[in-house]
């Protein structure tokens, strides 16, 4: 999927719609059940997919990613996706990160006995 690349002239309208998504936490996390290959009754963990609000610009991953990126903030928006990821799920949780994320130090949510 191609997305097209955000106008930068109209990066503070978008910033402050970002800041807005965030201040809500309207992030929304969906789970998708991973299942053991032998049993497809089995689940053995979650992968977490973010979602913007319903409606908004930004509830396609690709657009809140690719102003993300306009907006230098990448490593904020993949740091609340995994946050949100981790109050969602109770369980084995598998996550997707940005490329450009990786290679910063991002703070990792721990479990209460890790």
């Amino acid at each position: 999927m191609t997305v097209a690349a955000p106008d930068p002239r109209s990066a503070p309208d978008q910033q402050a719609l970002l800041d807005q998504i965030f201040a809500r936490s309207a992030l929304r996390i969906a789970l998708h059940g991973i299942h053991q290959v032998q049993s497809s009754d089995r689940v053995i963990g979650y992968e977490a997919l973010m979602r913007g609000p319903r409606g908004a610009p930004y509830e396609s991953p690709p657009m809140a990613f690719a102003m993300a990126a306009t907006l230098d903030i990448l490593e904020q928006l993949d740091t609340r996706c995994e946050m949100a990821s981790t109050v969602a799920c109770d369980g084995l949780l598998f996550l997707n990160a940005h490329p450009r994320t990786m290679a910063f130090p991002a703070p990792r949510a721990t479990s209460a006995s890790g």
